[in-house]
């Protein structure tokens, strides 16, 4: 299998399937879109706003919009029961109606207001403002928020993605900044700035409202939200601690540095929220995938796992980048009034990228209707606490919360990727059962995973079966086909149908995962692999054979390694092996000097003992074999020579070196920190369900033992 190719059609197949019925589906790309231009334009308010109030007045309208931030989290709440209400009623093909369910949104949102505006003198005094009116505009915005919430809840519900894009993107980015701009410039200072917002709410709700307008006029209204206090409750504190955890540095600042200081760093957290702008729209974006099976299926462990490796990804690298050109971003977009905010914009850019790891957690955590989703809090918490001891500069609050954040996200990752370990690992023990993988029915099973192997393909196998007939035993073959393409199925016709059993998978899913396929289906008292390229013959085997019968071996091994080997082996690929080697022997102590060559063999027991423990699906799934099996006990492994004709049908490159380290620095921590491979496997299952979920058997007429 090529490891270019295999990226190739995974992503490509990712790609086709998200397109077709996945996020990107039903105008999603639109919304998408959409929500990136609101960001942006959102950016280009405050940086222009900020060079007209200058920092002084800048200050206190960030802190009126970090509080206008916060208020906004229970209306996602209400929009998120809406859209579930909806769909369920469109499911059924039942008529919506919206009359009951806006009137309730505009007398709850009013309600809102009052307690905001009881509370104004408050407000007004700890940001030290001046005056009430600004306080008292925010306060009108709830309402007209909280209709606009109940409406783009049901055309979500809907799926008419287009129609929520247009609302939003001219009322909360083109109207939002036009208007204010000319409020600003025409000495409307900080009350004209959240004018211009409360404007632009306005007219994001009447284009909703104009674009919901059949659903007026129906008799019948919205049935039960069917949403339980508890997850509303749950989903409400998650976001609200989340949301107030990303403003509080700045409302901090307004309150103990004076105007022109906090001025300076508010603009340092506006800019550094950039890191944000894409993570953001990617998470919201993948957290119905995460919901799948109440976060526990495959779809919301690979959804979870990819959307945390491409937000953490993008945050760190745009946070380099503002590091890197801290006083140049600063002056472009803010000036030179606020020089002093290149001081805390590299730590508040980390911080920011944190942030957005943090996220992907807590919608994670949400997803699984977990209580940890509420660490937020906490750190909301200690982040104020430590600021109140310790303000004397915006350098020491930016570092807390660098702190604060980076610590939250270990803290919220750890029981994360156990319940995604725990989850993944589940599937595999179903595949086997104590009492049926203690049988063995052949001497052996030679498994044969293959993805787009070539026009070699078909003379491969049939020198490996040829071996297998010399050879006196009785045996199978399994040839696992890892969601190929090329029709490479085909070169298996007319080879015996006794011992030939082909498997396909639906999906290329990794070489890893081929073999865990085809190992938990072998009945063989040794199971085996050998790649299905060619580049390793099948002639080797007959040592191998030889070797298992002489010194009945947990598990025998080729080895690039050993000094009869005779290996075609291009410099760079030497180096790359022998680096990973060393760090191998260094983290885990193996006493194995080569781990990655395409052809082994392990006694069924060590089989049995490892494989329900082991999560690799990669190229990492050799070097985890050997992991486990040496943490149960087995400790026999003999190394083979390894004949490789031609090398390298694949190709390293710099991405699947990385992707191997992140493999194998996950198996170090699974091992040594979790001490995963230590828990006791309960096989409570009696069939292969989740094997028979991802493939689709076939054999060359019927398997069978020679």
């Amino acid at each position: 299998m090529t490891m270019k190719a295999e990226r190739s059609s995974r992503w490509t197949a990712g790609f086709r399937a998200a397109v077709s019925h996945g996020i990107f589906s039903r105008g999603a790309v639109s919304f998408l879109l959409a929500t990136a231009g609101v960001n942006v334009f959102n950016f280009l308010f405050h940086v222009v706003v900020s060079r007209l109030l200058g920092p002084t007045h800048y200050s206190a309208l960030g802190a009126l919009l970090s509080i206008v931030a916060l208020l906004a989290v229970p209306l996602g709440a209400v929009q998120l029961a809406v859209t579930q209400a909806v769909a369920r009623r469109v499911d059924a093909d039942e008529p919506i109606g919206l009359g009951r369910s806006v009137g309730l949104g505009a007398l709850y949102g009013l309600l809102a207001m009052g307690i905001v505006i009881a509370f104004t003198p408050l407000v007004d005094r700890f940001l030290h403002l001046g005056s009430w009116v600004p306080v008292l505009l925010v306060a009108t915005w709830i309402p007209v928020a909280t209709v606009g919430a109940v409406l783009t809840g049901a055309l979500i519900g809907e799926y008419r993605f287009r129609a929520v894009a247009i609302a939003t993107f001219v009322g909360g980015a083109i109207v939002r900044l036009a208007v204010g701009v000319l409020l600003a410039e025409t000495g409307g200072g900080v009350a004209g700035a959240v004018s211009a917002t409360i404007f632009a709410q306005v007219v994001t709700t009447g284009i909703l409202a104009v674009l919901a307008r059949s659903y007026f006029g129906r008799a019948e209204g919205l049935v039960s939200l069917r949403a339980t206090s508890r997850d509303t409750l749950r989903s409400i504190g998650a976001l609200t601690g989340l949301t107030a955890l990303m403003g509080v540095d700045t409302v901090l600042a307004r309150h103990y540095f004076t105007p022109f200081v906090a001025g300076q760093y508010s603009a340092g957290a506006v800019a550094a929220r950039i890191a944000l702008f894409v993570p953001g729209a990617i998470t919201t974006v993948a957290f119905p995938h995460m919901v799948a099976g109440d976060g526990t299926s495959a779809a919301s462990r690979r959804a979870f796992v990819q959307t945390l490796g491409v937000v953490a990804l993008i945050g760190v690298l745009v946070a380099i980048a503002l590091t890197t050109f801290g006083s140049f971003t600063v002056h472009i977009l803010f000036g030179s009034a606020y020089g002093g905010s290149k001081v805390v914009l590299g730590t508040l850019a980390f911080e920011s990228a944190a942030l957005g790891v943090l996220s992907v957690l807590v919608y994670f955590h949400l997803a699984r209707r977990s209580w940890t989703s509420l660490g937020t809090w906490i750190g909301l918490v200690v982040a104020a606490v430590l600021v109140t001891f310790d303000h004397r500069s915006p350098s020491v609050v930016a570092s807390i919360l660098l702190f604060v954040v980076t610590t939250l996200v270990v803290v919220m990752a750890a029981p994360a990727v156990r319940s995604v370990i725990a989850s993944g690992s589940q599937a595999s023990a179903t595949w086997f059962t104590t009492g049926e993988y203690s049988s063995a029915d052949l001497d052996f099973t030679l498994v044969i995973p293959f993805y787009n192997p070539g026009e070699r393909f078909g003379a491969h196998i049939e020198n490996v079966l040829a071996v297998l007939s010399e050879s006196g035993i009785t045996y199978e073959v399994l040839a696992v086909s890892d969601g190929s393409t090329d029709g490479s199925e085909k070169q298996l016709e007319g080879m015996d149908s006794g011992v030939l059993n082909l498997i396909q998978l639906s999906e290329n899913s990794g070489k890893g995962a081929a073999l865990r396929v085809g190992l938990a289906r072998g009945r063989g008292r040794y199971l085996g692999f050998i790649d299905g390229d060619g580049d390793i013959p099948g002639d080797i085997l007959r040592g191998y054979l030889e070797r298992i019968v002489a010194d009945d071996p947990d598990i025998i091994y080729g080895s690039k390694r050993h000094r009869d080997s005779q290996v075609v082996y291009p410099p760079l690929r030497r180096i790359y092996s022998w680096f990973y080697q060393q760090i191998n022997r260094w983290l885990f102590r193996l006493p194995v000097r080569d781990t990655q060559t395409g052809v082994k063999a392990m006694r069924r027991d060590v089989l049995a003992s490892a494989l329900p423990r082991m999560v690799e699906k990669r190229f990492a799934f050799d070097l985890e074999l050997f992991v486990v099996a040496k943490r149960q006990g087995f400790d026999k492994f003999v190394e083979m020579p390894v004949q490789i004709n031609e090398r390298f049908t694949s190709t390293v490159s710099l991405r699947s070196v990385k992707q191997t380290l992140l493999d194998t620095l996950a198996i170090f921590y699974r091992l040594r920190l979790m001490h995963y491979y230590d828990r006791d496997i309960s096989l409570n299952e009696t069939d292969r369900t989740d094997a028979d979920h991802i493939c689709g058997e076939s054999s060359i007429n019927q398997p069978g033992a020679q």
